[in-house]
Formats: structure tokens, sequence, C-alpha cells
């Protein structure tokens, strides 16, 4: 019996009474904390527990369910109540028989949007001339193509164009490191790469036949341009995109026909249609562009390329404006900043979808308050389940909990929360996000054992089988089914977007002979003025194998890591230790790994100071961003700590003190007198204004002893 009480003596009070045949169970509980719901929840925990023991006082106590029958039947099947038709032909279910079916549907309609437009049918079209091409090639139904191309129309033609040869594709980044880039390449097997003659100019020696598509297209335009003839089930593969791995080396992920159609088919998470414009700002090799993609093409939309390499907050702004897009995928970071600095940018926007990590409950409030009609999505979902596994549609109401959720499953998938023995636990209860359903990916590219381990079968109380993938995420369930991310069980983590296994980069330290001993952790602490909420950066810890000069070690360290890893996952610091901390049973210490601190990673090297007030101008904006005292102006940014994000807040600031500074810029010419001497002849006629919040760097602040960033 419950008790609910606006004023008691404690916030919850049980008491059990003994009436002879019957045991009572009282409860006394302050409204202010609970509700009703919630207690006859907890009264039903109860009972079961009591009739558990009471049909078998001898068992252990893990065995026993909280769960009555009732709720167990409605958190393993109402709540995964999710089945909705999609293409799933056992013969011809491929994502190219599909496009194949909209293109014939709607043949002069925009399907691909660039500096150049195709329609569905020119895009068919070559997409079967590729495909020809590419069996004369050497490529056989089953194998697998590497693509190693900058978003543009030949990424898209390549993509279907493999899948027509009954291949599936492996998305390589042109900017990976050769070492990486050679990894991928004969990790998958691939017979051909796709790429252009400027990015294969830099490729390494690879094991596959190149095909440059700007130089070879004339012969690839002499083939069949009707529809091939190749039959794929939805259970052939589809693509193998890579991720961070625990052991050293990415690991393949092997995701089939029918898990992205089933995200794309029929899903009403978000809107498909065909009014709809989709902006393809992701990269091949992350799975969001498998959303963009495959979103747009096989409903009948437009879909936008956004110009090659990383955009500024105001350069997709632009984008949303000029070519009319309606959804959009942002990495939580990027939400963050955009709804932070670049408000207005959204106004176009009928859907916006933001996941990768945890979303900021203050910027998700401001763009929901801001645009009550704008869907606003989190996604979240693992590469192994195909982008998504679980969206919510947020709005105001959903907030009053004060986290985001991520919501429930989406069509033709299911999700289990579930304790160490494989029980499911109660709404309110922290347990392992397992999924499964259609969404499931084959396994792991040559990796039998781990996709034993991720992959497994298990038969539920009700007696339902399913084959579930381990996330390694841990969630709760609220009352009414919605989840609530709540962080990781392993030490894998989430940049901007980006899977980090932060064991792959010790392992890419400890291969430097320089290193006796690796750490990396994420730090959320560092002592930097403009971190946004959650911002989150590598740091790694280092012990040497010997008393070498510090400031030289982490130089060669960054250069080694530099020839071993993609950008995100370089760390933004690192640290020289004399010995890395342990737990009194001989573990690494993590929690006593010291801060970062920007103004002790100092180096001692002659500095160069602003010479010219463009200089002044960016290296004040660069100390505020970076959160130091100065910089000197031969410094690179990836050496003080910076990042993508960082760089686009750098931007912003510098476009309003009149300077005309890209993203790319930065990224190029890394340092405040490269950029600089770039923009010498531009007609900057604002350059040097003051920004609000800045103060210009004089020379005079620099006439100080000869010290500047690591």
């Amino acid at each position: 019996r419950a008790n609910p009480k606006t004023s008691v003596n404690m916030d919850l009070f049980f008491n059990f009474v003994d009436r002879g045949t019957e045991l009572w169970l009282d409860c006394d509980y302050n409204t202010d904390l609970f509700d009703a719901s919630t207690l006859d929840r907890w009264f039903e925990h109860m009972d079961s527990i009591l009739r558990a023991f009471a049909d078998n006082i001898g068992q252990p106590a893990a065995n026993v369910s909280l769960l009555s029958a009732k709720q167990m039947d409605e958190m393993l099947t109402a709540w995964n109540r999710t089945e909705a038709s999609y293409p799933n032909d056992p013969r011809h279910g491929g994502i190219h028989h599909v496009f194949e079916q909209q293109a014939r549907r709607t043949p002069h309609a925009a399907a691909v949007i660039a500096e150049q437009s195709l329609t569905y049918a020119e895009l068919n079209s070559k997409a079967n001339q590729l495909a020809r091409y590419l069996e004369k090639s050497g490529v056989k139904p089953g194998g697998r193509v590497a693509v190693c191309l900058e978003r543009s129309l030949e990424s898209i033609v390549s993509l279907l164009g493999i899948l027509k040869a009954g291949a599936a594709y492996v998305p390589v980044d042109p900017s990976y490191p050769a070492s990486r880039l050679a990894y991928l390449v004969t990790d998958s097997q691939a017979a051909v790469l796709l790429t252009q003659s400027s990015i294969a100019a830099n490729l390494p020696s690879l094991p596959a036949h190149i095909i440059c598509l700007d130089v070879d297209w004339p012969a690839v335009a002499l083939e069949a341009s009707d529809d091939s003839t190749s039959e794929l089930g939805s259970d052939s593969l589809a693509y193998a995109m890579y991720t961070s791995g625990s052991t050293g080396n990415p690991k393949g992920v092997l995701v089939p026909h029918r898990a992205v159609l089933r995200l794309v088919k029929n899903n009403r998470f978000a809107s498909f249609s065909s009014d709809e414009v989709f902006l393809q700002l992701a990269p091949l090799s992350f799975d969001a562009a498998t959303f963009e993609i495959w979103g747009a093409l096989l409903n009948g939309g437009r879909l936008v390329l956004a110009p090659a390499g990383r955009l500024a907050p105001e350069e997709i702004g632009r984008l949303i404006s000029s070519r009319g897009i309606t959804t959009l995928w942002l990495t939580a970071a990027l939400f963050h900043l955009m709804a932070a600095d670049h408000l207005d940018s959204f106004r176009p926007l009928r859907q916006l979808l933001a996941g990768g990590d945890v979303l900021s409950l203050a910027h998700v409030r401001r763009v929901v308050e801001e645009f009550p009609s704008l869907r606003l999505i989190n996604g979240y979902g693992p590469t192994e389940n195909t982008t998504f596994t679980c969206c919510h549609t947020i709005v105001r109401e959903s907030l009053k909990f004060g986290t985001v959720p991520i919501g429930k499953p989406i069509a033709n998938t299911r999700i289990y929360l579930l304790d160490s023995a494989m029980k499911p636990v109660p709404p309110g209860v922290t347990g392992e996000l397992y999924a499964a359903g259609e969404g499931l990916a084959l396994g792991y590219l040559n990796a039998p054992q781990l996709t034993t381990e991720k992959f497994l079968h298990h038969t539920f109380e009700n007696g339902r089988r399913e084959r579930l993938y381990r996330t390694g995420d841990l969630a709760r369930y609220r009352p009414d089914g919605t989840v609530e991310f709540l962080g990781r069980a392993d030490t894998q983590v989430k940049i901007r977007g980006y899977r980090v296994e932060l064991a792959e980069i010790e392992h890419a330290l400890e291969r430097s002979p320089l290193v006796r001993s690796a750490v990396v952790a994420v730090r959320s602490d560092w002592s930097t003025a403009q971190d946004a909420p959650g911002d989150k950066r590598l740091a790694a810890y280092v012990v040497p194998q010997d008393t070498r000069d510090h400031a030289a070690l982490i130089q060669e360290l960054r250069r080694h890591l530099s020839e071993e890893l993609p950008q995100y996952m370089q760390p933004a610091a690192i640290m020289v230790l004399d010995s890395l901390p342990r737990t009194l049973n001989g573990k690494v210490d993590r929690q006593a790994l010291p801060a970062p601190q920007p103004e002790k990673l100092l180096r001692e090297r002659e500095v160069v100071y602003p010479r010219n007030a463009k200089e002044e101008t960016l290296a004040g904006i660069w100390a505020k961003v970076l959160g130091v005292k100065e910089v000197g102006v031969n410094e690179s940014i990836f050496e003080l700590g910076g990042d993508s994000l960082l760089i686009f807040r750098i931007t912003t600031l510098s476009n309003q003190a009149g300077l005309g500074i890209t993203a790319r810029h930065i990224f190029q010419y890394r340092t405040i007198a490269a950029i600089c001497e770039h923009l010498e002849d531009a007609p900057l006629e604002k350059a040097g204004k003051p920004v609000a919040g800045i103060q210009a760097v004089s020379r005079a602040r620099y006439r100080r002893p000869q010290t500047t960033l690591q």
C-alpha cells in the first residue's frame, strides 16, 4: 500500500507488517520526489522477488528477475514492436535495384547537385557504364572495390556503379596517412581502387588496380548504359566501413543491403519524401553518409554535395540557404557550435538530425525554442547497426528530465537493456544496450573471434531468440520505454562524432621506439577559455625510453602519429611523465592523470612575433580560442592543441575581424604567418577590425623571454 505524503520524516519509508497468513508492505513517500506510477512499478518488482523465492528459496539472488511476466512482455515485445515493410527481396534486394526503380519513376528529376547536376536517369546511366567497366577490370560479384574520393559527382557514381557490378564498396578517406590507407586497401582485399589523378599522385604503393575516373572516364563512357542484370540478395554485402579498433588496427564492419534499405525505406524517424533536399556533408568513410546519400536517392529526393574538405559553420549556413536544404545531419559537436554561434543558419531547414555524442540540453533548448516547427532529431547508433538504432524527435516536454534522450528503436530494429547476466533490467536501472533486427552488420572483416564476441545469439525468458550486437553503451529506460544514454562500459570514446578506441592510439604510440609505455585519455577539463559544453579532447601520456629532451620527443611523436593515424585521432596534447600513476592492483589510474595545461606545454624555441596588423589580430584570436597567453606566428595550430571545432571558432572570429579566412586556409597553411602571407593580396578592407571580446595582440606583448607553446 503506497501512501503519498507532502510532509514526511523520510523521503521514502518502507514498512513490512506480518498479518498472520499475509505479509503487508506499507510505503510512505514524498510526492515532490516520486510519483504513484513509480511506486506501483516498485511494488511489482517486490512482488516478483517474493514470489520467486517462495517458489525456490535456495536459488541465487542473481537468478531472480525484478520483472513480472507483464513487465517482461512489455519490455521484450511491446517496446520492440517496430515491424514495417521495406524492400527485402532475396534475389533483387539490392540498393541499386531500388534506385533503378526510382530512376524509372522520375528520370528527369534532379538527383545529385554539385557544381554540375545529374538527373536520376543520367546518374543511373553513368553508374551502369562504370559497373560494366569494373566487370571488365576484374571486379567479381561479391568482391570489394575501394573508393578514395572527396565529395563529388564521381563519388556518388562510384558507389552506385560498384553495387551494380555486384561488389561492395570500401570508402577510404584521401586525408588518411599513407600507412593507414594502405592497410585498409590491403585488409579489405579490394581488387580495384577508384580515385582521381590528383589523389592518386599521393597514394602509396597498393595491391589494387587503380582507376582514375577523371583520366579513364572516356573509356568508361564507351560501355553500355542500360541497367545491368546482376542479381543480389538483400543479405549481400553492400559496403565495408572501417572504425577504430582496440587491437591497434581499424576493423571493417560488413554492412548488407537490407540494413541500408531498412534505414531509409518506410522508416518514420525522419521524412524521406521526394520533396526533401539532403546535404551530403559527412565523409564517405563516416556512416552518416549512408543516411545522407541513400536517404535522398532511394526516395526521389535531391542530394546536394558540399564542396570537398571541411566546411566552417558559416559555409554550411550559406549552403543551406543557397541550395534550399531541408534535411541536415550534424555531429553533436558541430551542432553545438552552430547552435551557439550560427543559430539562424537552421531557419530554412525542415528537419535537423544531430548525434554521434551526447547533446547539450542548453543548445537543444535554444534550437527548439527558436524554431518550434523544425523537426529536431537526436540520432543514436553504432556503425554495426547501420547509422541509427534509436531516434528521438525533441520537443519541449521531452526535456523536463534534464537530459536529451536517444528515444526508441527505429523501424525493424529492436533493443534490449541487459545486466551482466544477460537479463532485462527494469526502467530506471542501468543496463548495457544490445541491438537486434534488420540493421545488424554481418560481422567484422577478417576478424571471426571479434565477430563472435560482439555478435551474440541469445534466448530470452519468453523464448524469443535473437542475434544481438553488444554495443558497450550504458543506458536506461524511462517509464514509457524512451531510452536515456548514460555513457560507455569501456574506454571507447566519441571525438567530434568519430568513434575512437583509445587502445588504438596507445598502440600507435608504443610502436615508436622512443616510448616505453603510453596511455591516452579523454579530457573535458582542458583549461581553454572557449571550450563548448561537453567539449572533449584527447590527451596522451607517455613514459620515454630515455631522458632525452622532452620538447624534441614530443615533436617526434607528433610526426610519428601523423604517419599512423587520421587527424581526428591525434592527441591535442602529449605529456611526458616519469611513470604512469597506478592503482593498488597495478592498473593505470586514469583518474590520477594530470589535466593538460596549455601554459605548461611550453618548449624553448625562438619565437617570431606578430609583424603586422593581420598577424596581431589573428594571434589575439588564436590566444583567446586556444586559452593561452601568447602565440608565435610560426606555431602550428595542431601543435597548440587545435582541432576542427576550434578552427571553426577561429574562422568565425577572424571573419568578424574582416580577415576573410576559411577553415581550408587554416588546415592547409597551419601557422599565422603562412595564413596571412596567403591572404596578402586579398582585398581585405576591414582587416584588423576589433572583435568584441578579443583584444588584438600587440608586438609589445611579445617582448618577453623566448618561449612559445608546444
